[in-house]
Parts: C-alpha cells; structure tokens; sequence
C-alpha cells in the first residue's frame, strides 16, 4: 500500500523515517555523527519544509509494515525527489514498482523532468535511477552527490 503522509495528524512518524534512511545510509555514508544530532538537525529542517504545498511524502507499506518512504516535490514542471528510503529486506518486493504506479497517478501531467541526486558512494541508489531511466547529469558543487534526470 502506498498513502501519502497526513501532515496534520502523522508528524510523529518522522522520527520513525529518520531512523530508517540513518539504518539505510549509515552502511553507505557514515557521518560518524551521533544519530539523536542528526536526528534534531534533520526534524528542525524537514518538518517545517513539510508546510510547503508541494512537498510531500509518500508512505510506503508491504504486508501492513512501513517498508519506506519517499519525500518529494513537484515544482515548475520537475518532479524532484528528495529523499527515497526503503528497508532492507523490502528492496525486492515490488514496493518500488507500486510507487512508481501510484507517482504516474498522482504527479501532475504537465511535469515533463524527474530528478533525484544520490551519494557517490551509493551505487543501489545510482543502479535503481538508471533503471527508472534517469541519467547522471551532473555533481554537486562538494562533489558529493551526483545529479540524475530523467523524462
């Protein structure tokens, strides 16, 4: 099942979706920060983007148990996403097939791009844009992330 965060009602699951993308990329990229700072730096940042209209997020459930997420906005005709998180143990079970039918349903029909950026260092992530059919297009100015695009 796939169902958009209720903003008004869900906020406390954010905690929950921090400590699940901090167990993803932690085997990715370390920051060798404590998770509790990293977890009040990134609530302070996202829960108020979360006021925006356009920014969403997308609940992603497998047999009644959250499986992942997806935080996103759509914005002059670009669909970005900002951060996609699924569980390990989920990767394979066909949650990222009923997430990409449930963004053809409700992404605006005049969005003509879809972007994401990842790691460098995290090539499941570069591996799954590619087969979504995005293309590398560019780094960050750190030259931490990479910058994918696609139709």
């Amino acid at each position: 099942m796939i169902r958009f965060l209720d903003k008004e009602r869900e906020l406390s699951l954010m905690g929950v979706l921090f400590d699940l993308m901090h167990d993803n990329m932690e085997e990715v990229a370390p920051t060798g920060l404590t998770n509790e700072w990293e977890k009040a730096k990134w609530l302070a940042e996202v829960v108020p983007a979360l006021k925006k209209a356009s920014r969403q997020i997308v609940l992603l459930y497998c047999k009644g148990t959250l499986a992942g997420f997806c935080m996103y906005y759509v914005n002059g005709g670009v669909f970005m996403v900002e951060e996609l998180q699924i569980r390990r143990g989920f990767r394979s079970s066909g949650v990222i097939v009923e997430l990409w039918k449930f963004f053809n349903r409700t992404i605006p029909g005049d969005t003509r791009y879809i972007e994401a950026y990842t790691d460098a260092e995290n090539v499941y992530s570069q591996k799954l844009l590619g087969r979504l059919g995005l293309e590398m297009v560019g780094w960050t100015a750190d030259g931490r992330l990479k910058h994918f695009r696609g139709d």
